[in-house]
């Protein structure tokens, strides 16, 4: 569970702020409109910065010691060996990955405020983003200097989300109780056919046995005859 003064935490109270000042804005004023696109604007220019600093420094470093990188595997699909990859190949691939993401998000918040007149996506997208850079571990290894060891250690780990995980958690437990008694259900429905099986074999046992006692009977009878 994430503690009060996680980023997550920290990420979740900025978003819910900037959602409930974004409502107290006029965003059909013009002057508000202009404000918000100058700072997605900022935000946008700003994350070129950032990625064309660090990858200027990953390629100056050449950092060539070996790290294990878990592979993500297919949906449904079993996970590979580990894949041996350079310190500046992993930095690289996970600035390529940032540098995607953002032309995404970018391209989905033009759409939201071009074509649907969103306003708030713009400024919500803006803060976010920055706030993603200084949480960011490459800005915190090479723009900082920090060790990378720890929190920091390569591969990176996932940031989780305290919200999602905690309605994670409300709904797992219900849905592994129902889960394992499905599974209950199933291996009793399985004994239960296994008790009848074994009882139609009895009665069929049984009427063969009456045959035969009849079929004695029925020769005794002819012989006393």
């Amino acid at each position: 569970m994430a503690g009060l003064g996680s980023p997550q935490v920290r990420n979740l109270v900025i978003f819910l702020s900037l959602l409930y000042g974004m409502r107290q804005v006029d965003q059909n004023d013009p002057m508000t409109v202009n404000y918000c696109r100058i700072v997605f604007g900022l935000y946008l220019v700003l994350g070129i910065a950032f990625q064309g600093y660090v990858t200027k420094i990953v390629n100056e470093k050449k950092d060539t010691r070996e790290i294990e990188v878990p592979p993500q595997p297919a949906l449904g699909a079993t996970p590979g060996p580990p894949e041996k990859k350079t310190v500046m190949e992993y930095d690289l691939g996970q600035l390529s990955t940032q540098r995607t993401q953002m032309l995404m998000n970018s391209l989905m918040v033009a759409f939201f405020h071009f074509k649907m007149g969103q306003v708030s996506p713009l400024v919500m997208t803006s803060v976010m983003g920055i706030m993603r850079f200084l949480d960011d571990p490459m800005f915190k290894i090479h723009v900082l200097g920090n060790e990378a060891v720890g929190a920091l250690e390569r591969p990176f780990k996932a940031e989780s989300n305290p919200l999602m995980g905690w309605l994670m958690g409300q709904v797992n437990p219900e849905a592994g109780a129902n889960g394992e008694g499905a599974i209950e259900g199933e291996d009793d429905a399985a004994d239960d056919d296994d008790d009848a099986d074994e009882g139609s074999g009895d009665e069929a046992e049984q009427e063969e046995d009456g045959e035969d006692d009849a079929a004695e009977e029925s020769e005794e009878s002819k012989k006393t005859k």
